[in-house]
């Protein structure tokens, strides 16, 4: 169960930071490109591999 919840907010904050990357330019947009890195690296190694 912990895992379904863990995976519908990741895909939560990636869709929320995938939306300010195509809305915004400069800096917001390098942060919220990290941030989408971040969040699915998260996910894989915390929900796939362990």
């Amino acid at each position: 169960m912990v895992e379904l919840i863990g995976h519908i907010v990741a895909a939560g904050l990636a869709i929320y930071a995938q939306r300010t990357v195509n809305r915004s330019s400069g800096r917001p947009a390098m942060i919220a490109g990290l941030g989408i890195g971040v969040i699915t690296l998260l996910v894989l190694v915390l929900f796939w591999w362990i």
